[in-house]
């Protein structure tokens, strides 16, 4: 029977990593760079790369669901969930020895 390891061990990279590395790299520019000239001559009602960038980070910071005091937490709908949560929370840091 085969065990695993902690995951924390010490591992060497191959000796062709670096070359390697940097092919990928090359690559992955050529790729970019094709893209690039591609939506220059794609339709020009696409909508711009802007707009869909300042777009996901408006949903981002309007979709705050999670309350954002103790008094929130503790009072809203998810009480059950959040004072759960923090017991599990203060029961590790004891465990832990934090306090």
């Amino acid at each position: 029977m085969q065990h695993c390891g902690t995951g924390l061990e010490e591992a060497s990279a191959p000796d062709d990593f670096e070359s390697h590395q940097a092919k990928r790299r090359s690559s992955a520019r050529a790729n970019m760079d094709e893209e690039r000239k591609g939506s220059d001559e794609d339709n020009e009602d696409a909508t711009p790369q802007v707009f869909w960038r300042a777009s996901a980070n408006t949903v981002e910071f309007t979709d705050i669901s999670e309350p954002t005091t103790f008094e929130d937490a503790v009072g809203g709908p998810d009480q059950v969930h959040w004072r759960k949560a923090i017991c599990a929370e203060l029961d590790s840091m004891k465990l832990r020895g934090v306090f």
